[in-house]
């Protein structure tokens, strides 16, 4: 994954150049990235509840596999519940 432009906001953390808010979300900084994603600290801006995004990185997909994996992983842990395990929703 190509690396990924940081600028500084109002939080003091990085946050992924160009991405300010996705689906209503605050992006605050950028937690890390791997072979098939990014993950992203957002807030809810109504409620003040943050959040752990996964965002999946298409740019390398050209055939749909990462993507299928991706979807797998999610529903996996969609369905455990462990304190723990990170909640997917």
């Amino acid at each position: 994954m190509p690396a990924v432009k940081t600028t500084q906001e109002e939080t003091g953390g990085n946050v992924p150049a160009g991405r300010r808010r996705i689906a209503g979300w605050k992006v605050l900084r950028r937690l890390g990235a791997g072979g098939m994603a990014e993950v992203v600290e957002v807030e809810d801006p109504r409620l003040g509840a943050r959040a752990a995004l996964k965002l999946f990185s298409h740019r390398q997909d050209a055939d749909g596999q990462l993507r299928a994996r991706f979807l797998a992983e999610a529903a996996l842990l969609a369905r455990l519940n462990h304190p723990r395990l990170v909640r997917v929703r």
